[in-house]
Parts: C-alpha cells; sequence; structure tokens
C-alpha cells in the first residue's frame, strides 16, 4: 500500500512540475510565438484535465518536491497610448500587483510594466492589466454611443479616473478578505490541532504560511532588482460629474472573471 502511495504521490509531482516547465516555456523568449501559445495551452489543459490548483503548486513548492522561480515579467501591454501619454491603466496597477502578490515598476519613457513575483502571479498581473486596460478603452466607448456623443468636455477622462479608480478598490476589497479568510482558515486550524493533539500542519495553516513567506521572498528579489527605485505618483482631477458617475458604475459591474483558465483558485474575482 505504501508502495501505491508513493508511486501516486511522484506521479502527481510530475505532472505539476510538466505544467511550471510549460509555463517556463511559453515565458521563454528564445520560444517562438507558435511554441509559447501552444505551451501555455497545454498548461492550461493540464490543470483542468488534472484538478490542479494554485494552491497545490504552491504546497509542492514549499516541500522542495518541484520548483517555481521568482521572475520579472514584462506585461504584453503597454503604458503609454501613443508616443508619450499614459494610458489610465496606470491607477490600477498597484492595486493589481497588490491582488496578485507581486511587485509592478513602470518605465515611463518605454511604458514597460514588469512585475516581479512566482512565475504563475506575474501570469495573472499579465492578464488582468490587458484585460483591465481593454475594459476602460470598451467601457467609455459604449458609455460614448450610448449618448449619442453628447458628452461634455473632459468626459474620457473623468469616465476613465472613476472606473480605474472603482476597479482599483474592488482588487483592494478582495485582496483584504482572502488575507481575512487565510488567517480566520489558520487559527481554526491551530485550534483544532490543539484540541486533537496533532502535530501535523494542515492544508489551511500551510497555505497561510506559503503566502507569508512567498511574500518576503518577493520583496527580497524585488530589491535587489531594483536598488534605487523611484515611485510613480498620479494625480487626476475629474471635470464631468455624469461622466464620473457612469464611470464609476461601469468599474463596478465589470466582470473580471478568472484568470488563465481554471488556475486562480485562490484569485477568483466577479
Amino acid at each position: 500500500m505504501t508502495t501505491t502511495i508513493q508511486t501516486q504521490t511522484n506521479a502527481r509531482d510530475k505532472m505539476l512540475q510538466r505544467v511550471l516547465n510549460l509555463r517556463a516555456r511559453a515565458e521563454n523568449e528564445a520560444s517562438s510565438e507558435a511554441e509559447m501559445n501552444t505551451a501555455i495551452t497545454m498548461a492550461m489543459k493540464l490543470m483542468d484535465s488534472y484538478n490542479i490548483e494554485e494552491a497545490e503548486l504552491a504546497i509542492a513548492e514549499a516541500e522542495g518536491r518541484i520548483e517555481i522561480e521568482i521572475v520579472q515579467k514584462v506585461a504584453d501591454t503597454s503604458l503609454l497610448k501613443g508616443k508619450k501619454q499614459k494610458h489610465r491603466i496606470i491607477s490600477v496597477l498597484s492595486a493589481i500587483a497588490k491582488f496578485t502578490e507581486t511587485k509592478v515598476v513602470v518605465s515611463e519613457s518605454s511604458g514597460a510594466i514588469t512585475f516581479t513575483g512566482h512565475r504563475p502571479d506575474t501570469e495573472l498581473s499579465n492578464y488582468m492589466v490587458a484585460l483591465i486596460r481593454e475594459a476602460l478603452d470598451r467601457e467609455f466607448d459604449n458609455y460614448r454611443i450610448g449618448v449619442a456623443g453628447r458628452i461634455g468636455y473632459g468626459a474620457k477622462n473623468s469616465f476613465q479616473i472613476a472606473m480605474a479608480s472603482r476597479v482599483s478598490e474592488r482588487l483592494y476589497d478582495m485582496d483584504r478578505e482572502r488575507d481575512q479568510e487565510r488567517k480566520e482558515n489558520k487559527k481554526s486550524a491551530e485550534q483544532m490541532r490543539i484540541e486533537n493533539g496533532d502535530t501535523s500542519s494542515s492544508t489551511a495553516m500551510v497555505i497561510c504560511e506559503i503566502a507569508e513567506q512567498k511574500a518576503k521572498e518577493v520583496a527580497q528579489e524585488f530589491r535587489k532588482a531594483y536598488p534605487k527605485l523611484g515611485k510613480v505618483r498620479t494625480s487626476y482631477r475629474s471635470t464631468n460629474g455624469t461622466a464620473h458617475g457612469a464611470g464609476a458604475q461601469a468599474g463596478n459591474k465589470l466582470n473580471l472573471g478568472k484568470s488563465i483558465g481554471s488556475s486562480a483558485s485562490n484569485k477568483r474575482i466577479a
């Protein structure tokens, strides 16, 4: 029986490592676009087929059974619109980084948005930047069409400021709720362990401890990569009350969905 269980565990670990290897292939600049697309598609299918979640990947990594490295990922989406003007997505980047448990840095000259974190988390960040930027533009276009072009002065600026602000609020709220849930689960698990006289760690405790350790590792790598980093200060003024209200409403209704495939088990938002 022990041999059978061990064999099953080893097979599962190999599958987890295969998913990570495919993700790494998709991120490799030496891979062609076709290879990248194939690799990420295969990784998503494996996670769906074998019911693999991010928590399981994190636990396996913490126990030394697989490796998940910390990376710097440049998002596919640029910060700029045109040559110099910054897109309103800049207002949401800090919230995205907080929610995905990554760190973010931007280049105002090139428009590059770079996330530092565990590979699955940076993938989620990349996905969310593209999703939210597209939504900011799409929802304003829908608003403009809906009012037959009578939008008034400063409408786009006011609409997107409000929408970006509301989306950011939602992400920060979800981050707090997730952290609170982890703490409560860990507290309950610790209480049960005391009551049952158990010395082993439950999944809830491991997940919470992994999150704490991961945050330290990411912060350390971020400081190492950017030892003299300055801060970007953004300040925007809304001048169109009607458009502002419509933007806030759009941000409240935006369905951000899941991340890549079914992989964002602990980062699912609506």
